[in-house]
């Protein structure tokens, strides 16, 4: 697999895990857990702000943690998605590698491949999918298995 294919791959699973995860958060109904929601919007919110930083906007307007409900985070889900695999449509090799300049949401000056930052977009929305399947499991429901091999195995199934 070329480095485009497993980037597009990458976040196809985010996409399935997002779904998934938002399907264990409306067990609790049509608002959903509020904790969980709030983790959810907030990967949406991160991934607007990394996507914004890539195609060379500003994102300092940007929030990070976003007031969406339920509905809006399903249609976020979706929208970012759309939106990663627009931007890797144009991704070359070379591009991968190419250097992004921008500012943290502290106005901190950084640099950093483009490659890291896809590569850290996907790690952090696997680290509050796990803190959204601690807040389903503590308030004793069943949260949503999202592994990437899991991903693997129901798309080969």
């Amino acid at each position: 697999m070329n480095e485009l294919a497993h980037y597009r791959d990458l976040f196809a699973y985010d996409r399935w895990a997002n779904r998934r995860a938002l399907d264990s958060i409306r067990v609790f109904g049509e608002e959903g857990d509020p904790d969980a929601v709030r983790l959810l919007a907030h990967i949406i919110g991160a991934q607007r702000v990394w996507i914004t930083r890539l195609t060379g906007g500003d994102s300092s307007l940007l929030d990070s943690w976003p007031g969406l409900d339920i509905d809006a985070c399903a249609v976020g889900v979706e929208m970012m998605y759309e939106r990663w695999i627009r931007y890797l449509e144009d991704m070359t090799g070379e591009k991968f590698g190419e250097m992004i300049a921008y500012r943290n949401m502290k106005g901190i000056a950084f640099e950093d491949s483009a490659r890291d930052i896809l590569t850290q977009v996907v790690n952090h929305g696997t680290y509050h999918r796990a803190q959204i399947a601690s807040h389903v499991r503590a308030k004793e429901k069943t949260p949503a298995v999202t592994d990437y091999i899991a991903y693997v195995h129901d798309v080969r199934a």
